[in-house]
């Protein structure tokens, strides 16, 4: 009798252990808040014996930083406060606690002797790596490319990684019917826009790094926006899973926020000059010297324009 009881309670204890560890599991998969973001110095690591111009280094950092500061999908912390405190773990833990920091975003570029390797990374406040982008340039096209042509490159690095994240803005608070937004009319946000909110969730992990690899998303409600402002928006709920089932950080993704609007604009653009180049060419009619001026021939060229 005493070995069933003692069955039962290890049964019951191996149970709840599991249940618990599948709530820590699911808790710690839950997406977290990536919206306050600082800005790392580019750092540059050398592997040649042709180092690059400073010129040229402080043009790199500060496009980079411009890049991100233009996608609108953070708030961007005071550039000179991040340069002074990211570098090591307790000015971090001030950063996030007295500042808010929720992230930071860095570039890091190895120089070799034909091409530079880019590396973009979203990290968390304690220097996990959570979204990874890279790009490789070749290095003589560095002498003949323009300034324009160089910040298209570092923007597209930055928008690619920005664009890995599932959601754009955040629920920041409900009331009945209403929800409040993170985002509004800086990240594209227009009143009468329809969107389905979603609990995002990490699915995969890096096996190397632990970086976001891909999410899974539970739709749980509709949404119409009613109102928008600069930073943040009003929508009124259309529709719900269930019963209050759109919670305070779930997310929306905004179609027109720039980094996703400019990869929509530039694939548009490809597709047009495509189709331009394989468009038909119409070559008018030959006609016979006779009154009748009937069509001697009449064909249709499709030609590479």
């Amino acid at each position: 009798m005493d070995r069933i009881i003692r069955l039962r309670r290890y049964s019951f204890i191996t149970t709840l252990l599991f249940f618990s560890a599948g709530i820590a599991f699911g808790q710690a998969n839950v997406l977290p808040k990536v919206e306050n973001m600082g800005v790392i110095p580019v750092q540059w690591e050398e592997a040649s014996n042709q180092p690059l111009s400073s010129a040229f280094q402080t043009k790199i950092d500060k496009l980079f930083y411009q890049a991100v500061v233009n996608s609108k999908r953070f708030r961007v912390a005071n550039r000179n406060l991040v340069s002074k405190l990211w570098a090591t773990p307790e000015n971090r833990a001030e950063l996030k606690s007295r500042y808010e920091l929720d992230a930071f975003a860095s570039l890091n570029v190895v120089v070799g002797a034909e091409t530079l390797r880019l590396v973009a990374r979203i990290m968390s406040v304690e220097f996990n790596s959570l979204i990874n982008e890279t790009d490789v340039f070749s290095r003589p096209s560095l002498t003949t490319v323009s300034d324009k042509q160089l910040k298209e490159k570092i923007e597209q690095l930055v928008f690619r990684m920005i664009d890995r994240l599932p959601v754009d803005m955040r629920v920041i608070s409900t009331q009945g019917r209403y929800i409040s937004l993170s985002g509004g009319r800086q990240q594209g946000v227009k009143v009468d826009d329809i969107m389905p909110v979603v609990r995002p969730r990490v699915d995969k992990l890096h096996p190397a790094d632990g970086s976001w690899l891909s999410f899974k998303n539970e739709n749980v409600g509709r949404i119409k926006i009613v109102e928008v402002k600069k930073q943040t928006s009003v929508a009124l709920v259309q529709s719900q899973s269930y019963d209050d089932a759109i919670q305070v950080g779930d997310g929306v993704k905004i179609p027109d926020i720039r980094s996703r609007l400019h990869f929509r604009r530039r694939d548009k653009l490809i597709a047009e000059a495509k189709s331009q180049k394989r468009a038909p060419v119409i070559v008018a009619p030959l006609y016979d010297s006779k009154a009748t001026r009937k069509p001697v021939d009449k064909k249709i060229y499709s030609r590479e324009l």
